[in-house]
Formats: structure tokens, sequence, C-alpha cells
């Protein structure tokens, strides 16, 4: 009878309802990639979120550690715009921020450090100063190096195939070693230039010079015609040992042994050595 169809009716209704249920379960199930770890590529587990394959973001991530476990490739990170980088206290304040522009590195924190592969110290800078602790510092611009303050280094040393020079276009160069202060140059010459005085004082050892010839150049030359009855005159003589010494200039140039002894002893003087 009817009562016979209606249940019929009902049974095939809920089969096929059924049936369209579970297609759609496993539809959803395919498309979101759900597993018993978790949805999509994300596992969930007590030790935090494992993300197999390519994550994306659409707000905030707020996390303690990002490791990937894949040797082959390295960590990747992708934005539309910039990427931010920030740490923050036990208060939630921000302390320490790396952003990523466009074009841009911008750091931001109490101060900014470098090291190498055995977590030594190779660049730190901080508002008082900054240290750079590499062997050497090369700095290759065209325009030079520019520097206002004070450069604190055991040796500065020019290209190979260029002219090393040092200026200062309105004020003087100062120059001070605790023990000794040398400039060489190996491979041509030296100038010291200057538009008024060039000064060379030893406190109280000696200034030597060592070099086979030395020469002064457009010295001023005194008329004869004048006279200096009032100007004291002297000469310049030299020892064997190259020690110069001056000498009223009406004798003859003799001095005594101990003039001429080599010796370390303080004095203002100027000693030239032969090679």
């Amino acid at each position: 009878g009817w009562k016979k169809r209606c249940v019929y009716i009902l049974v095939g209704t809920s089969t096929i309802l059924a049936t369209i249920n579970l297609s759609l379960a496993l539809w959803i199930v395919r498309v979101l990639d759900l597993t018993s770890d978790g949805p999509g590529t994300l596992a969930l587990s007590a030790r935090g979120i494992r993300a197999r394959g390519n994550g994306e973001l659409w707000d905030i991530l707020q996390t303690q550690k990002i490791h990937r476990n894949g040797k082959r490739e390295g960590l990747r990170f992708e934005s539309a715009r910039d990427i931010k980088l920030q740490s923050a206290d036990g208060r939630s304040r921000y302390y320490n921020t790396l952003a990523l522009g466009s074009g841009v590195l911008e750091s931001r924190g109490s101060h900014f450090l470098v090291r190498n592969s055995v977590d030594g110290v190779l660049f730190r800078s901080d508002p008082s100063e900054v240290l750079v602790a590499a062997d050497n510092l090369r700095i290759s611009t065209k325009a030079g190096f520019q520097l206002d303050g004070s450069l604190h280094a055991e040796v500065v040393r020019g290209s190979p195939t260029k002219a090393f020079r040092v200026e200062s276009p309105m004020k003087r160069i100062s120059i001070h070693g605790e023990e000794e202060v040398a400039m060489l140059a190996r491979t041509g010459d030296g100038l010291v230039k200057s538009l008024q005085d060039i000064k060379l004082h030893g406190r109280k050892g000696k200034i030597e010079v060592d070099s086979h010839r030395l020469e002064f150049k457009n010295l001023e030359v005194a008329d004869a015609s004048f006279p200096a009855d009032d100007v004291r005159v002297y000469q310049v003589c030299a020892c064997d040992n190259g020690k110069i010494f001056l000498t009223p200039a009406a004798r003859l140039c003799r001095a005594v042994e101990q003039l001429c002894r080599d010796s370390t002893a303080t004095g203002h003087g100027v000693k030239v050595q032969r090679n």
C-alpha cells in the first residue's frame, strides 16, 4: 500500500542525502588536504606547528623559532611588500626591528653586531662607537674615505696600483703613535706638502733621515752686499757617521770626538745616515 511506498521513498531519499553528504565531506577533505595531524600542509603536535611545502600568512606571525629540516634548500621569505622582523620584551614592547623594504635594509636596536662562523665579532655599531674587527678593512670608493673624527688603526695602507693620499683641505693633519710612527713607500715616492709650515719635532729623541742622498731645494740666497754683523750665521757640518752639527760660519768644520760619537743621548738634532 501507500505506507510501503512512503517508507521506500524515505529510505531512498536518506540514502541519496547520505551519499551526497559523504561525497561533499570527501571533497572538502581532498581540497583542504585534511589529515589526522592538522589541516592542509600544517601538522599540529606538542612541539609546535610543522608546515610542508609553501605556507601563506595573511596576518602577523608570533613565534619563538622557525626551523627548516631540509638541507637542500634554505628558508625563504617572500612578501608582496615589506618584510619586518620584530622582537619584544616581557611587556610586549618592540626593542629590535629588522625591516626589508623596497631596496632598503633597515635595522633598529641599541647596537648592531656581526659575527663570524667561530662567534668572533667582525662589526659592532652603537651610539658611542663603530668597531671593525676584521684583519683588513678595504675602502674602494672613487671619492675616497672622508672622516670627520679620528682614525685609530695599526696600519693604513693604500692600493698597490694607485697613489695613497691623506688630505685635509681646511684644517691640519695630526699623526700620533704611542711608540713610533712609520710612513713607508716601498715602490714609489713619498710626498709631504703643505701651504704653510711643516714641522718635525722630537721631544726627547732624535729625528733620523736614512738616505744616500739629501737635497734642499729653493733655499733663499742671502745678499752678501748687506752687512750682517748683528745676525748670527752658522754653517752645517757632518761627521763620518752622518751626524750633522752647526759651527760659526767663519770657522772650519771641526768637532770634538764627543760630538760625533754615536749615542742615543737626548738632544735636538738631525741625523743623516749614509748607505
